[in-house]
């Protein structure tokens, strides 16, 4: 088939083992061409810019930024690309955001190849491609969920947990080998969706929401809020 006839495709995934065989799926597909293969936010936005793939599949965990902040920014350079969110998240976060967001479709990890390869050319064709399964979850999720609890990120939502365990923002950044300014971020940003104002309401909201756990505190113990 002919170049111009192929839907061009770039994988975006931090593991690459996983990009690679991303890669190979849809390049078994004739009428499919993967563009380019990124393994950060950085690597995308570049590879984005230059190729203005059809279609991007992307993975929710990045190094460099959650997968909103990555979102805007492959819009920013390549409007008309279609995003897919590819994510192995045992839980409907991943699949809100992308629903939120404004993603053309959803795919999990565990998908068949031809799920797969049907996601690509359905966005690709202008439809959305979201699985009704899923989709019928998250709608019942948020008919309970406090407004914002859908739009927390993994990251966010780990930071949150360490939070209720009674880390500090110190504690957290080494743990997470992060920057406390880029923890404090995590945390602002997480206040933000849930519609609070303090760190103890994200944590309560949070829990609320059932997106994190709250122990009963043990004897002595004082939680870093």
């Amino acid at each position: 088939m002919e170049r111009q006839n192929q839907i061009q495709v770039l994988v975006v995934d931090s593991h690459h083992i996983v990009a690679q065989g991303l890669a190979l799926v849809v390049n078994s597909e004739p009428t499919m061409r993967v563009v380019g293969t990124a393994g950060s936010i950085k690597e995308a936005v570049e590879l984005c810019s230059v190729q203005r793939p059809a279609v991007v599949l992307m993975d929710i965990g990045l190094p460099d930024g959650d997968a909103i902040a990555a979102i805007t920014r492959l819009r920013a350079v390549s409007p008309a690309s279609k995003i897919v969110m590819v994510t192995g998240s045992t839980d409907d976060n991943a699949l809100g955001i992308a629903v939120d967001t404004g993603c053309a479709g959803y795919v999990h990890k565990t998908a068949s190849t031809e799920d797969l390869l049907s996601a690509v050319s359905t966005v690709a064709a202008g439809r959305a491609y979201f699985p009704p399964a899923a989709l019928a979850r998250l709608l019942f999720e948020r008919r309970s969920a406090p407004h914002g609890a859908h739009t927390v990120s993994d990251r966010e939502r780990e930071v949150l947990q360490l939070l209720a365990d009674g880390r500090t923002v110190a504690d957290i950044a080494a743990s997470m080998g992060l920057s406390a300014h880029t923890v404090r971020n995590h945390i602002r940003r997480a206040m933000k969706h849930l519609g609070v104002h303090t760190r103890l309401d994200a944590v309560v909201a949070a829990a609320r929401a059932g997106i994190l756990s709250v122990e009963t505190p043990k004897p002595r113990r004082t939680v870093a809020l």
